[in-house]
C-alpha cells in the first residue's frame, strides 16, 4: 500500500521532515518533535 502511494507521489511525514532537515529548512528539534517515531528519525538524519 505505501509503495503504491509513493509511486503516485504520496510521502510519509517523516520522509518530508528528513528532507527539510537535510536542506537546512528546519532544525533537529523540529524534526524530533513532529516525528511519529523520534528514535527512527534520529537514525535517518544522522546517516
Amino acid at each position: 500500500m505505501i509503495e503504491i502511494g509513493k509511486s503516485q507521489g504520496m510521502r510519509l511525514l517523516d520522509d518530508s521532515l528528513v528532507e527539510l532537515y537535510k536542506e537546512g529548512k528546519i532544525g533537529k528539534d523540529s524534526v524530533i518533535s513532529k516525528s511519529s517515531d523520534p528514535v527512527e528519525i534520529l537514525n535517518k538524519i544522522e546517516e
